[in-house]
């Protein structure tokens, strides 16, 4: 598989979807068919994100299973990223991944309702829950500045108008370049009403 089109550096994937294969029979850290569907379905459509993420911005991606998208954005050049994840296995193998990674990685094995950071500039999560539910769930790592970028599937109309019942926010819908239902969800200027 060619990846030379891409930044992240060379061989940094074939490492990647090996040990993610390797894994992926003792745990399940994420479902797919083929190698070409792994690749396209999760990690192409993970690094789309890099369009709209500045490289010194400190990322903190909830619910990261396999790494989908923060470690793949950390692959990418985004120089500080924070993993969110409870189930242990899960970090287990996000230790292991992150040492093929150039930039700083910080993985908390928790509840992102118990993180306290002074920092947060972009918040990102793919298939993890609802926007809203997204919103509940950050509010302590949130600051004025924080932007949302979300991996969103063909109910993100729902999801927005769902959102806007408790929250406003301003907000910029991105056509996915690897899924016709999915879309990406920048936010921007949450405040709860």
């Amino acid at each position: 598989m060619d990846y030379s089109n891409l930044i992240v550096p060379r061989g940094t994937l074939d490492k990647y979807i090996n040990l993610l294969e390797d894994w992926n029979k003792k745990i399940n850290l994420v479902s797919y068919g083929a190698r070409d569907e792994l690749y396209t379905r999760h990690i192409l459509d993970s690094l789309q994100l890099i369009e709209y993420i500045f490289p010194e911005e400190e990322v903190f991606d909830i619910g990261s299973g396999a790494g989908f998208p923060g470690l793949m954005l950390s692959y990418a050049g985004i120089k500080k990223v924070n993993l969110v994840e409870k189930i242990e296995k899960k970090c287990d193998f996000l230790n292991v991944a992150s040492s093929f990674s150039n930039n700083i990685i910080k993985i908390y094995n928790q509840d992102v309702k118990t993180i306290r950071t002074e920092s947060c500039d972009i918040i990102t999560s793919r298939g993890l829950a609802e926007i809203e539910e997204i919103f509940n769930l950050t509010t302590n790592i949130m600051r004025d500045n924080t932007r949302f970028i979300l991996l969103k599937g063909k109910n993100f109309h729902y999801e927005i108008k769902n959102a806007l019942v408790k929250w406003n926010f301003e907000y910029i819908i991105h056509k996915s370049k690897t899924s016709e239902d999915g879309q990406i969800i920048e936010i921007r200027n949450l405040i709860r009403k």
